[in-house]
């Protein structure tokens, strides 16, 4: 068995899951026209996306170190016959949003892995709903209208990088954790090499979407890798992730790190703790575990029965990176208030929800198996990830209306 047909094995999750992401694109498509189609709309991040695709056009050659969203745009341009890169921006947001929401729902399904198709398929639904919605707990700032600066926003979205980097972030993080799976080890030399290369393009990939992920993956990975091998004395796939994921990340990290950095640039990368971020916020600390009380909680309460869940283990890991990144990294210089580390903590926060709202999922499931006290723990999560969800919705609704600049 390989690592595609592991995750791909069943056909009838397909439709399943193309309903529910296409079901929260309807919801996102609502979102992402005043913020891309209508002129009034264009404050954000996208403006200088386009621009920068018009010069690579125009000039015919490679113009920033991440610049894969503008080379999907202009292929989309070209695909539907040149409808202009903005209209075309909204088409690839929304492919990134749905395959997104496929990825999430097709791992939740399987973590579920109820013998009730139906059941599976509707905790699988609404796991994958709460995946792509949630936001920060920000109800108890709505009054102040302070409902972004200071928090970690997994779903935020003002960045097209960031919603181009998300499913290969998510692909990325799954066939790694696939890879852990002694069937997979034991799969032939030439499934496993056209597994590598597969690997190694999405690694790259999300790498020129947007190097975020990757180094925060790159350290966790590394010390979870050790920890299986020299600790638990587990089998650990060295080969397949060093050529799969090492080898590509170091590579491309170094042309972008000298793309930015070197030459005449000013920038460089400091430490400085919390410096970005005390800039346009105060309460840092409530305000960060609000953005993941959900996951926190969770973890903490079911420790004991998902301690051994590999990919838990992973994503925290993951999740530690970025926030340190976050909260204690910053570049000097004029792009110092860019705040460009804290797409590390959103992106590893975004696959931290993904992966314990589906654990929640997997407990909910057997929620009449479970004794009063876990039933009760159980409420107690779903109590705190409507909060999440309401927070979400809200969040959405300010960028549908156009309030959004009055709430920051």
């Amino acid at each position: 068995m390989n690592l595609r047909t592991k995750y791909f094995n069943n056909n009838s999750d397909v439709v399943p899951a193309l309903a529910t992401a296409l079901m929260h694109t309807a919801f996102f498509a609502m979102i992402m026209w005043p913020l891309i189609l209508r002129k009034d709309g264009l404050q954000s991040d996208y403006v200088h996306h386009f621009v920068v695709a018009e010069s690579m056009l125009r000039e015919g050659k490679v113009l920033s170190p991440h610049f894969l969203y503008q080379l999907i745009i202009l292929l989309v341009n070209w695909i539907l016959f040149h409808p202009g890169l903005i209209f075309s921006a909204f088409v690839a947001t929304l492919l990134f949003n749905a395959s997104f929401g496929v990825i999430a729902f097709i791992w939740t399904n399987k973590m579920i892995n109820s013998s009730n198709k139906i059941v599976n398929w509707s905790l699988a639904a609404l796991a994958t709903l709460l995946t792509m919605t949630v936001t920060p707990i920000t109800i108890f700032t709505w009054k102040t209208k302070e409902v972004y600066q200071g928090y970690l926003y997994l779903n935020s979205f003002h960045n097209p990088t960031l919603t181009c980097l998300k499913p290969l972030a998510a692909i990325v993080f799954v066939l790694v954790i696939k890879s852990f799976t002694p069937k997979i080890q034991a799969a032939t030399p030439k499934s496993r090499l056209l597994d590598i290369s597969i690997l190694a393009l999405l690694t790259s990939l999300s790498i020129i979407a947007k190097p975020n992920f990757i180094i925060c993956f790159l350290p966790a990975l590394g010390l979870f890798m050790m920890m299986r091998s020299f600790i638990l004395k587990k089998e650990v796939p060295w080969f397949f992730l060093a050529l799969g994921v090492f080898v590509p990340s170091v590579l491309i990290l170094y042309y972008q790190y000298q793309f930015t950095y070197g030459g005449s640039s000013s920038s460089g990368i400091i430490f400085a703790p919390l410096l970005v971020f005390s800039l346009s916020s105060k309460w840092l600390l409530p305000k960060f575990l609000l953005s993941i009380l959900f996951p926190l909680v969770f973890s903490m309460l079911f420790w004991k029965q998902e301690r051994s869940e590999k990919s838990l283990q992973l994503v925290w890991l993951i999740f530690a990176f970025g926030a340190f990144y976050t909260y204690f990294l910053a570049e000097s210089g004029g792009r110092m208030e860019h705040g460009n580390f804290a797409w590390s903590g959103q992106i590893s926060q975004s696959l931290l929800f993904m992966v314990t709202i589906a654990l929640f999922a997997k407990q909910w499931s057997r929620f009449f198996e479970h004794n009063m006290i876990t039933r009760l723990k159980l409420l107690l999560c779903l109590g705190i990830v409507t909060l999440h969800f309401i927070s979400g919705i809200f969040w959405g609704y300010l960028y549908y209306s156009r309030q959004v600049g009055h709430y920051l």
